[in-house]
This record gives structure tokens, C-alpha cells and sequence, in this order.
């Protein structure tokens, strides 16, 4: 880099922009070459559409407004339905379906709620329960031969102090 800088100072700049590039390149070498080979354009954004907002048509504008309508008129037709007798019970059918229908998937889907989701937590559960079970279950033999073992000694002692006060009436 001090050799560039040397250089520099020690050549004559151009006094017209277009002998720039080969006084550069003179200077720097090919990388420079390569990359004024290759000029990149002075508007970037050249190639982009006119993307302006068009404004709809009066029909277009109707027609959206007649379909909005006609969701509102079925909206208003449903919440009358509901209070008619005829059709409330229906609709509480239709509820009362839904609801099955969507707890079905429920537990027939993927989900943590699902039936195989809860059968591998069950059945977790129920593998840690029988390992408490098999050492519960060692816990009470061991316990009770111990136990055994310590009535045994007691046994022993008591048995010791009888014949202890037995003899010690005899002699008295």
C-alpha cells in the first residue's frame, strides 16, 4: 500500500476525467481493469414498473357492495332463525353435533389432547407406578424378615428377664 501511495505522488495526475480509469489502472493494476470492465448502471431501479393504484370501476364497486349485502341479509336471516321455535331446535342439533364432531378429532388427532398422546402418558405413569410397586414390593420383604429378626431378639430379651426374676424369687 506505501508503494501505491509512492507511486502516486510520484506520477503526474491526469487533468481529464476520461484518462481517470487508466491512470488508476496504471496505478493499481488489473483488479481495477475488471471492475471498470463492468461499470454499473447510474439508475438502479431502471427496469421497475409503473405500479400505481388503480382506481375501480363504478361496476366493480356495486358489485362488491351488493355481495357485502347479501352476507349482511344472511347474517340478519340466521340470528332470526335462531328465535324461531322450528328452527332453534335444529340449530341446537347442529351445535350439539359440532361439538362431538370437532371433540372427536380432537382425540382422534395429533395433538397433546389426542388418544395416542394420552395412552403414552398413561402409560408412563403406569410403568413408573409398578417400578414403585416391584420396590415397594422389596421393601416389605426385607422389612418384614427384619422385623421378624427384631421380634425374635425382643423375644430373646424378654424370655432373659423372666428367668433373670425367676431366679432371683427362687433365691430369695
Amino acid at each position: 500500500m506505501q508503494e501505491a501511495v509512492a507511486s502516486v505522488a510520484s506520477c503526474r495526475q491526469p487533468d481529464s476525467h476520461i484518462a481517470w480509469p487508466e491512470y488508476l489502472c496504471s496505478l493499481l493494476g488489473h483488479f481495477l481493469e475488471i471492475v471498470l470492465a463492468f461499470p454499473l448502471p447510474l439508475w438502479y431501479n431502471t427496469d421497475m414498473e409503473n405500479t400505481k393504484r388503480t382506481q375501480r370501476t363504478p361496476a366493480e364497486i356495486i358489485a362488491e357492495t351488493e355481495a357485502r349485502l347479501e352476507r349482511l341479509r344472511l347474517r340478519q336471516a340466521k340470528a332470526e332463525a335462531q328465535t324461531n321455535p322450528a328452527v332453534a331446535s335444529l340449530m341446537d342439533t347442529k351445535a350439539d353435533l359440532a361439538k362431538e364432531v370437532r371433540e372427536a378429532k380432537k382425540l382422534l388427532g395429533d395433538g397433546p389432547q389426542s388418544a395416542n398422546a394420552r395412552i403414552e402418558k398413561h402409560e408412563a405413569w403406569i410403568s413408573k407406578i409398578e417400578a414403585e410397586r416391584f420396590a415397594a414390593e422389596d421393601v416389605l420383604v426385607e422389612a418384614e424378615s427384619s422385623l421378624e429378626s427384631v421380634n425374635a431378639e425382643i423375644a430373646e430379651a424378654i424370655q432373659g428377664i423372666v428367668e433373670t426374676s425367676k431366679e432371683i424369687s427362687i433365691e430369695a
